[in-house]
This record gives structure tokens, sequence and C-alpha cells, in this order.
């Protein structure tokens, strides 16, 4: 392994070396290192940057001058992992090695505590009652495909046309855009947090508001679309959904869930129907609430039948001048309004 084969299997110019080495055995090398470089993503340490990561940068600079296409493309540096709030130690018996958490979590238990412990430099934190509470989270969607699955029939069919089908797939499509954007980025906390989190949370509010029933064809793409948004994170257990699912093919060959049109206006029209009716059942407890502080009758006020919401056509006028007025500069300036309901 002299100077001059190392030259040929790294340098495509550099000429074929004097050498015993038989050339096809050399030629597969030179594949093997083309195929791999260059290096789409280096991650390490956020302790190494000042040494390790600088040099790594230098080197590759140094051995290709003259072709950029050999660096490094990326370099990713990662906060150190507490554990329970706390620094790793043996002597403190604060400690856990790879080997025990799969034992104790499971292999997707114990991926989807890691991307869920935190993103960045900052020390991530491995806390183990969220582990237990991933582990329960992951149970509980498994056995809610199941039951669908066993009781599909029951769904509804036909047109996907009430607010609350265009509401739930207009959120579907939002959760896989902002999914990929932070894959993409490498913050697997947010990934999981649009991709899971949200993503059920969505579902969850179409199964309530849903009063007319959950619509079959949106909840079998709701189950296929977040089984794919997981993989990443959580890919046996993905796997064993997918095969549920009646697919033929390991999900390892599947493609990203394409995401349809999403309507801002739709999705910000069911947030605001939803924080009205919170805000309805507060004031409707606060009102039902006995009177403090007066002696004799106690007796609380009658539970009211109805309620009425009024809903303003215009804002004031001097409301309307003013956003008009932001809205021109915006369109003309492109100034950041920090916080606005509404731009003309």
């Amino acid at each position: 392994m002299t100077r001059e084969v190392w030259d040929f299997i790294f340098f495509k110019s550099a000429p074929f070396p004097k050498t015993n080495i038989p050339k096809e055995h050399l030629q597969r090398l030179r594949r093997e290192f083309e195929f791999w470089y260059p290096v789409d993503a280096r991650v390490s340490g956020k302790d190494l940057v000042p040494n390790h990561l600088s040099y790594y940068l230098y080197n590759h600079v140094a051995m290709w001058p003259e072709d950029s296409e050999k660096w490094p493309r990326a370099v990713r540096a990662n906060g150190h992992l507490l554990l329970n709030s706390e620094k790793m130690s043996k002597s403190t018996g604060n400690f856990l090695t790879l080997s025990q958490a799969i034992d104790k979590f499971s292999a997707d238990g114990m991926r989807l505590a890691l991307a869920d412990a935190g993103d960045t430099v900052e020390d991530a934190n491995f806390v183990e009652a969220m582990a237990d509470a991933g582990i329960l989270r992951l149970y509980t969607w498994v056995e809610w495909v199941k039951e669908i699955i066993a009781n599909q029939n029951n769904l509804r069919t036909g047109p996907v046309n009430t607010f609350n089908d265009r509401v739930f797939a207009s959120e579907m499509n939002l959760g896989i855009i902002k999914t990929e954007q932070h894959y993409q980025r490498m913050m697997y906390k947010e990934a999981l947090k649009s991709g899971f989190f949200e993503f059920q949370a969505a579902k969850d509010k179409y199964r309530e508001l849903a009063i007319e029933g959950m619509h079959r064809d949106l909840v079998f793409q709701f189950i296929e679309n977040q089984t794919l948004l997981l993989t990443p994170i959580c890919p046996h257990l993905c796997e064993h959904i997918w095969t549920l699912l009646g697919k033929s093919e390991s999900l390892m060959k599947a493609s990203w869930p394409a995401a349809g049109p999403v309507d801002e206006i739709l999705i910000r029209s069911s947030q605001y129907l939803m924080e009205t009716a919170h805000d309805l059942r507060l004031r409707l407890k606060a009102y039902l609430q006995p009177p403090k502080n007066k002696k004799g009758d106690n007796k609380p006020p009658v539970k009211p039948s109805h309620c009425t919401v009024y809903v303003a056509k215009n804002y004031p006028p001097w409301q309307h001048s003013a956003l008009s007025l932001l809205g021109k500069h915006y369109k003309v300036n492109h100034f950041v309004i920090p916080y606005c309901d509404y731009v003309e």
C-alpha cells in the first residue's frame, strides 16, 4: 500500500501505480471511495468543534484543493446526554448503558426517547419516565390501528366533503410538509413533535368532532402517513403496522408520503372554533358557580339552554385604517409584522 496506490484510489487523475495488487482490486477500491464521497454529514460532539472537526475540514481541503466535490457537505455538532436531568456518572449510579436501555425500553422505545431528548448543541435529556410514556403511546397507537382494521366497515364512506374532513386532510398535509423539513435539518425532536404528537392530536380532534363519523378513506390514509412519518425513528414498530395494513412489500421500499394542498384558512377556522368552544365552556362553568360572599340564598344560577355568538362583519374604523396601512407597507417593502389578526 504505497503512496502511489493511495493516490490512485483517492485521485481520479492519478496513473495506475507500479504494484503487485491486481488492477481490478484497486479499481473496486476506487469505486467504493467514489460511491461514499463526499460525506453528506459528519456528526460528532460539540467538544470536538475546536479540534477534530476543524481539522477534519482542513484536511479535506488540503487533499482536494481543486476538487470541492470531495469536501464534506455538512457538519453537525450535538450536545452531551443527560440522564434524568443529571450528568451520567458511574460513581453516582446515574448511568445507563445502551444494552441496558434497549432491554428496558426496546429498540424503538429507546429511539423514540432519544429523538425526544433534544436537538442542536444543547445537552439532550433522556428521562426514563418520558421513555415509559413514549412506549405507552406506541402501544396505544398499535392497538388503535388493530381496532380500526377490525371495525373498518363501521366507518363512513362516500364523499369526503364535510368541514371536519377537509380540516383533517389539510392538517395531515401540513404535518407531512413540516416533518419533512425537520428531518432534512436533522431536528429529530421537532420531527417527532410534528410527525407523531401533533399528527396524533389532529386525528384525536377529528375523531371527537366528526359527529357524522370518521371517513374510512381518510382514516386509512392517516394510518399510512403516520407510519411513514414515524419510520425513521421507530422502524420496527412501523414495519409491523405496515404488515397489518396488508402491504406486500417491506416498508423500507415505500416512498415518503406526498403532501396535498394545505388550506391555511380552513385550519385557522377550525382552530378558532375550538378556541371559541373552549371559551364558552369556561364562561359557562364560571356562570354556574354559586355566588360568593352573599348571605342567605346561595342557590346556583339556572343552567342556560342556549347561547348566541355575535361576529362583527368589519373591524372598527380606527383598526381598519391601521391594518390597511400595515398591509400596504407589507406589500411594498415586505416588512415582517410581529402580530396581526388580519391584513387587508
